[in-house]
């Protein structure tokens, strides 16, 4: 396998995603850089389109369903929160640039993406471990009166940044280059660890666990839409069900045994208060930085990704995202089990257990199911596994024929 060295064609994959990697700690330390990065993203957005354009090949149908949804977010921004519309088209319009970017590269020249994403990720990932060595436990700043914050802002987002750059580390050491993978890898670790966020943790240690799994060939009931499926039932049974509260082993285990409540750090009382306005507005819902009152404060996501679409744009924008999810789950479902399968199989299941308690239409999101849906070009790169992904999830045929021709290798 050749390695990529850092060439032009690296250099502008950089410079197309860097501006889409604003750490949230810049909105605090340095408005006007971050400013600068809002311009960086449009500049991004033109080229990737100017591009795709040329390109002339049809879009995958993930790429479709996630533009359609974010143009819905924005619509209804523009209907029901206007004050709010411009933050919607910066936001939801990222989003799918970082998503159409690794898709158009990945199918050219996944090697040279990869550095790219390395190079971007890498050096957030070892300031942040930086931040919190160095400033542990007051942060660098306080961007409330309850939270420290570091680079990464709080300790509950680290996971939202640090989860790709472990996934593409994780790619990145199947190429050989382990060092520096292991170095990121370790750095992100540390400080989701060293801060203990629950979330984070749980996402992380399920990870770790389909890799031991999966790579052990242990991988019979570790599909993604399967794994995706249980996930869902589980966010029924704890958000809506409201297992948790009710008498029963889970209840007495965690106030019992481990002497905690079942709020989830008041989760539950924002889904309390997310209810009737989503029976108020079903359909359309209110559009992006809609706010969440529960009395005391006021939250502008609903701590869990479903809801946090209902919010935004109701039924419509949940069935978007869940046909998003399909048409990736979909194109991963097609590919024969491999290193690569399996990595990004673990790092969606972490995703999926951040959907039940964290709001996420992030960048870094939509950059694992970006990396997710072009399985296949990773596959016939680093495994010389990758069954054609193009067929259609509407058509549904299946050729058999790889992408590459047989022995040759993406340059």
């Amino acid at each position: 396998m050749k390695r990529s060295n850092l060439d032009r064609q690296t250099i502008l994959i950089f410079l197309l995603l860097f501006p889409h990697m604003k750490p949230p700690s810049l909105e605090y330390l340095a408005p006007l850089l971050e400013t600068a990065f809002d311009m960086g993203r449009l500049v991004s957005a033109v080229l990737i389109v100017l591009l795709i354009v040329a390109e002339r090949k049809k879009p995958s149908p993930a790429l479709l369903f996630f533009a359609a949804l974010e143009l819905w977010i924005i619509a209804m921004t523009a209907l029901f929160n206007r004050k709010y519309v411009i933050g919607a088209v910066i936001n939801c319009s990222s989003v799918v640039i970082v998503f159409a970017i690794i898709e158009y590269y990945a199918r050219r020249c996944p090697d040279k993406l990869l550095h790219a994403l390395m190079a971007n990720l890498g050096w957030i990932v070892l300031v942040n471990l930086y931040t919190v060595l160095a400033y542990y436990p007051e942060g660098i700043y306080m961007a409330d009166e309850e939270h420290a914050d570091f680079f990464l802002g709080q300790k509950n987002s680290f996971i939202t940044f640090i989860l790709p750059a472990i996934t593409v580390a994780l790619l990145y050491f199947c190429s050989g280059r382990r060092l520096r993978a292991l170095i990121i890898i370790g750095a992100g670790a540390a400080a989701i660890v060293m801060l203990w966020s629950a979330t984070s943790v749980v996402g992380l240690l399920l990870m770790g666990l389909i890799l031991l799994l999966g790579l052990r060939g242990k991988n019979r009931f570790l599909r993604p839409t399967f794994i995706w499926l249980v996930t869902l039932v589980a966010d029924y049974l704890i958000a809506v069900y409201r297992i948790l509260d009710r008498p029963g082993p889970l209840n007495t285990f965690i106030t019992q045994v481990l002497h905690k409540n079942t709020t989830l750090t008041g989760r539950t009382a924002i889904w309390d208060a997310f209810y009737p306005m989503f029976f108020r507005r079903p359909i359309t819902g209110y559009g992006f930085r809609k706010y969440i009152d529960v009395g005391e404060k006021v939250f502008f996501h609903a701590h869990n990704s479903y809801f946090q679409f209902l919010l935004m744009g109701g039924l419509v924008a949940l069935v978007l995202f869940l046909l998003f999810n399909l048409a990736v789950l979909y194109r991963m479902e097609r590919q024969p089990s491999s290193r690569v399968t399996v990595i990004l199989t673990a790092a969606l299941a972490a995703v999926y257990v951040m959907h039940l308690s964290e709001a996420e239409n992030s960048i870094m999101s939509a950059l694992v199911l970006a990396l997710a849906n072009n399985t296949a070009y990773f596959d016939a790169w680093l495994c010389g596994a990758g069954k054609n992904p193009e067929p259609d999830f509407f058509s549904g045929e299946d050729p058999e024929e790889g992408i590459l021709p047989e022995g040759q290798e993406i340059q």
